[in-house]
């Protein structure tokens, strides 16, 4: 295991400190460069769209640190979208474009000069495997730790019932949350039970803690 491990386990703590919030959604990203980090997690905008957690966190390393330099690495619980924006009716366009804010991550992260990522699960939704990154000129880091890899692949599970539940007018994934808390199949539960949760992450679901 390595460092990255740990920072992307932070980004899990942040997450599920803020698992209730009504904006927040299922997905936590960490920033880090030359010892600045932050964390974010996705954000529901009123209009109904997702601000993805890697666009959360890049928004907020510029705007604490300024911009990141060529050594920053991006890290997510989910790998970073590259499906392009559009409006189908499939579960993976619901999942990553047609409710998602402005461009996808991948293309965000190229943008800024990020090309150093890593991921608790690959969406397989929206790539075939870690060549659909290397492809695109990214370098991506092989995260490792069992209980940050369990929950990552546990958030990926629950999009489905969210898909779902969105389908029937529900807003955000609060209500789903709320049933899932407790379960063995729940997220949080998972991280909880396995990680050494050490000094939680306080600030806003954007922030990060910075």
């Amino acid at each position: 295991m390595s460092i990255y491990d740990d920072y992307l386990k932070k980004a899990l703590r942040h997450l599920f400190d803020h698992w209730m919030d009504e904006r927040v959604g299922l997905v936590a990203a960490a920033l880090i460069d030359s010892g600045k980090d932050v964390y974010a997690t996705s954000v529901l905008n009123p209009d109904g769209t997702w601000k993805h957690a890697e666009r959360n966190a890049l928004e907020q390393f510029e705007a604490t640190y300024g911009k990141p330099g060529p050594s920053a690495v991006m890290l997510s619980t989910l790998s970073p979208c590259v499906r392009a924006a559009g409006s189908g009716d499939a579960y993976g366009d619901q999942k990553n474009a047609a409710r998602r804010q402005d461009e996808s991550c991948s293309a965000l992260l190229k943008q800024h000069g990020i090309t150093t990522i890593g991921f608790g699960t690959l969406d397989n939704e929206d790539a075939r495997d870690n060549s659909s990154y290397t492809d695109l000129g990214f370098n991506v880091i092989d995260i490792r730790d069992r209980i940050v890899l369990a929950a990552c692949k546990a958030l990926n599970d629950t999009f489905p019932a969210y898909i779902e539940a969105e389908a029937r007018g529900e807003t955000g994934c609060v209500a789903l949350k709320e049933q899932l808390l407790g379960s063995l199949l729940c997220p949080k539960t998972i991280f909880e039970r396995g990680a050494d949760c050490g000094a939680s992450i306080k600030g806003s679901p954007e922030s990060g803690g910075v």
